[in-house]
């Protein structure tokens, strides 16, 4: 998972450890970063996109057989 978040982009990365490890609402995450609501919004649902598109991925990869 640490490998997986570090290929998310910083802003969305920040907005997303806010919300998940720091357990920080919306809206005092908004506070914190001084951007809108509707910005970490969007960060944060694109980074939930694109982290499970590279764990599920990796689970992909990680189940296939090598063949001799």
């Amino acid at each position: 998972v640490d490998q997986a978040l570090l290929q998310l982009p910083p802003d969305q990365r920040e907005v997303l450890l806010l919300v998940a490890v720091e357990r920080m609402n919306y809206q005092q995450v908004a506070n914190a970063l001084d951007i809108p609501l509707g910005t970490v919004m969007s960060r944060l649902s694109r980074a939930r996109e694109q982290l499970r598109a590279i764990l599920t991925a990796r689970e992909t990869v990680s189940k296939l057989k090598v063949v001799k």
